[in-house]
């Protein structure tokens, strides 16, 4: 992520982001979703943006109002559960 035009506070967030996803990526079977605390808009998306480094994770934000939170998780995790709402549909 370009972090030219953060805030030295964003910047450091962003680097705390990517830490936390470093050790998921190291610690995780990817069976596991790292769950983010709820943050507003803004830094929702840096997590978006900083996760999409990232080709084999994918990330969206669950809840609503003021406990909106972004999760992160092995597309493959994404892609099995999608294929097995499909079965369960048919």
């Amino acid at each position: 992520m370009d972090n030219r035009y953060l805030s030295a506070e964003d910047s450091e967030f962003v680097q705390l982001v990517t830490s936390d996803i470093n050790y998921f990526i190291k610690s995780s079977n990817f069976e596991t979703v790292l769950l983010f605390p709820p943050i507003d808009d803004f830094h929702r998306l840096l997590i978006h943006k900083t996760t999409e480094e990232f080709s084999q994770l994918c990330s969206f934000s669950v809840g609503e109002g003021d406990n909106r939170r972004t999760a992160v998780c092995a597309q493959l995790l994404v892609l099995k559960s999608v294929k097995c709402d499909v079965h369960l549909k048919l």
